[in-house]
């Protein structure tokens, strides 16, 4: 089990790492990114009714949106979408790690640690300092 605030801090160092994709290093982020993406999509779906769920809507039932094209909320509809907003944030996903048959390069991107199989991190100790 995995939460999806853990995955969307990955994916955020994922894209972060990736720069343009020219090592290969980086083009094993961009597959182990695509590997992410169902848990991504499905996060993305649920994120999508609850803000649909607790949009505001006329007497008609017709959905209220802005000139953007976003949905308006009421008050309370804007507390109770984010009260399971972070719920959904917060919740735990089934996650099996991906199991890497090819780890060079990998080492050294630490975040990855617990998402992937088969790589040996080079994990810094980090020296105490006195105060």
């Amino acid at each position: 089990m995995k939460k999806y605030r853990d995955l969307l801090g990955l994916v955020h160092y994922i894209n972060q790492s990736i720069e343009q994709g020219k090592t290969i290093g980086q083009k094993k982020l961009v597959k182990i990114g695509d590997l992410l993406k169902p848990h991504i999509d499905a996060y993305n779906d649920k994120r999508d009714w609850i803000l649909l769920s607790n949009a505001s809507v006329d007497d008609d039932k017709n959905l209220i949106v802005d000139e953007k094209g976003g949905y308006k909320y009421t008050p309370e509809g804007a507390h109770k979408r984010d009260k399971e907003l972070m719920e959904l944030f917060m919740s735990d996903f089934d996650y099996t790690p991906i199991q890497i048959n090819s780890p060079s390069e990998l080492d050294q991107y630490t975040f990855l640690y617990g998402w992937v199989n088969g790589v040996n991190f080079i994990i810094e100790e980090e020296e105490e300092v006195e105060l």
